[in-house]
């Protein structure tokens, strides 16, 4: 074990806080680089695989019905697009109230941030007059 001196000690210490100091300010700079970065959503994807799905059905049913000229197709195209109908609906309620939440927290986010700062009086008494 090495003996230090108290220069050496001091310098080390200086050292390792201002070390500490770089990986605190990096690691607020990925916080808030976190906060407004996009993030794959599934349930846009999920919205999206449905949507191609029930329009395949929706062409297949009808160049059935033209094709066989059966129009017992006609139910399952009916429905289909009542379930396309139902899924966007749905889906557009969710994504509304996730980004109304979402925002929400942001602005609680930014209110804790701004009313946690010191106000001083100085800026409002060097205001207009000079």
């Amino acid at each position: 074990m090495r003996k230090y001196s108290e220069q050496e000690f001091q310098n080390k210490i200086r050292k390792i806080r201002e070390r500490n100091r770089q990986l605190m300010y990096l690691r607020g700079l990925r916080t808030e680089r976190n906060l407004f970065k996009k993030k794959r959503e599934t349930s846009k994807l999920i919205a999206l695989y449905l949507f191609v799905l029930l329009n395949a059905i929706v062409i297949y049913a009808m160049v059935a019905m033209w094709r066989f000229g059966d129009l017992s197709y006609l139910g399952v195209l009916i429905t289909d697009i009542a379930a396309q109908i139902l899924t966007y609906g749905i889906y557009c309620l969710k994504a509304y109230k996730g980004k109304k939440a979402e925002e929400e927290l942001k602005f609680e986010r930014y209110k804790m941030t701004y009313e946690d700062s010191p106000q001083t009086d100085e800026t409002e008494q060097d205001g207009g007059a000079g």
